[in-house]
């Protein structure tokens, strides 16, 4: 396994980031997002989904190296659609964001 985190080509994603927490939280469980999706060809989408914790500075850690791939057949993109990202169960800090 590499020591290199997992990175992105500039303009290849999308981010979201929450509000900072005003307390610690424990999250356990398998996270699901809940998306409109929309793109210019008739091809299915195929993404990577990550979550990160990211501290007041702005640095982000990515949770346990855990990416889920996710495909989603042309004939769904439009209408909102949920997708589960890969469990994980992580402590995130009073001040940090998801």
């Amino acid at each position: 396994m590499s020591s290199l985190p997992p990175t992105d080509p500039a303009g290849q994603f999308v981010s979201f980031t929450s509000a900072p927490f005003d307390r610690d939280v424990d999250s356990i469980g398998i996270p699901t997002a809940h998306l409109n999706l929309s793109h210019i060809n008739t091809q299915n989408l195929v993404f990577f989904g990550k979550i990160f914790d990211v501290a007041p500075d702005g640095s982000a850690e990515l949770l346990r190296r855990l990416i889920a791939p996710v495909k989603v057949p042309a004939a769904d993109v439009g209408p909102a659609i949920d997708i589960k990202l890969l469990g994980f169960a992580h402590r995130f800090e009073a001040g940090h964001s998801v």
